[in-house]
């Protein structure tokens, strides 16, 4: 995706260590002032910057996507779950099932209520696996509760190449290291993959990949892969390696990231206009597919999850429990 080369965080040194704590819910607050790296939260009542650029308390702003860069100290966002291997396969009747995607509002912060977090808009039964949904007026975007720290993730999905819409599998950190599987235009064979350390464009980032050999069709069920590794990055399409990043030639990811789910309306006139450009043009919400089924949508059947050892991590720990440690935290 096209990104401002003057990145939205101020890059500093972080130093990561593992607490042996699981979090608490914390209650809800509403959003006082705007936050970024330049100017972050100074209110002890609202410390927290979350992911959309707003100060304020609880989950929804000290949880997944807080800032700390630009919360009042490091340490007011809560603790990240570690990376919890997981193999699901999705029928229609999950869609509305609590234990996989937990609606934003109800996560307290503990990994266990779920595999996803439903952030925005809404899920329904596919034909076949789960269908997100995205409408005129929303985004859809899921995001695993647990926190990746390096290991394999696959997504097996299928969805309508349409001008304007972007689908996506990404992870993204809370300091916004990034890698992308990103499906823009109306041309089922667009798949493309970028990777943004901490918000930045880099020397080979943003450089895309197409399957070395087949046809991709993403209206069919493909499985995309991500294998992040200390010293390699991979990405693979049904289990072939099609792009390979090496971390000694490149600045690199290395911080707990999320795993993200999406399909988003690059086309909005709203966006800039090469976002539009690289969406493949102005979106339609007039044409047979929207105004037969009231929304673009993104279908998935199943999600995997292998997570690294946390030893591999290079990163001071406190503590030790019998299960090893649970979660991350930013120290400053």
């Amino acid at each position: 995706m096209t990104r401002s080369s003057s990145p939205t965080f101020v890059i500093t040194l972080i130093s990561l260590v593992v607490l042996l704590l699981f979090v608490n819910s914390l209650p809800l607050a509403n959003a006082a002032d705007s936050c970024s790296a330049s100017s972050p939260c100074s209110s002890s009542s609202s410390p927290c910057c979350s992911h959309s650029g707003f100060c304020g308390s609880g989950t929804l702003f000290c949880g997944g996507g807080c800032s700390p860069l630009a919360s009042k100290t490091a340490t007011d966002c809560m603790p990240m779950p570690v990376c919890i291997d997981r193999n699901v396969t999705l029928t229609p009747s999950d869609y509305n099932d609590t234990s996989l995607f937990v609606p934003v509002l109800q996560y307290a912060g503990n990994a266990s209520q779920g595999l996803f977090t439903l952030d925005a808009g809404s899920l329904a039964a596919g034909p076949e696996g789960v269908m997100m949904q995205m409408t005129e007026n929303s985004l859809v975007k899921l995001s695993t509760t647990a926190y990746i720290l390096y290991g394999e993730m696959e997504v097996t999905c299928r969805h309508t190449a349409y001008q304007g819409v972007v689908a996506t599998m990404i992870t993204m950190s809370d300091v916004l290291d990034e890698i992308d599987w990103e499906f823009t235009t109306s041309n089922s064979s667009d798949a493309q993959t970028n990777w943004f350390p901490q918000g930045r464009i880099v020397s080979g980032s943003g450089k895309d990949s197409q399957p070395t050999s087949g046809t991709l069709d993403v209206s069919e069920w493909v499985t995309y892969g991500i294998n992040w590794q200390p010293d390699r990055l991979q990405w693979l399409i049904n289990g072939a390696v099609v792009r390979t990043l090496k971390r000694t030639d490149y600045s690199y990811p290395s911080t707990p990231t999320r795993l993200q789910l999406s399909v988003w309306a690059g086309g909005n006139s709203t966006n800039a206009q090469g976002v539009i450009d690289w969406s493949g043009g102005p979106i339609s919400y007039t044409n047979s597919q929207y105004t037969t089924n009231g929304y673009y949508g993104m279908e998935i059947s199943s999600v995997s999850i292998k997570c690294a050892d946390t030893s591999i991590a290079n990163v001071s720990t406190i503590g030790k429990g019998s299960n090893g440690p649970t979660s991350w935290t930013y120290t400053g």
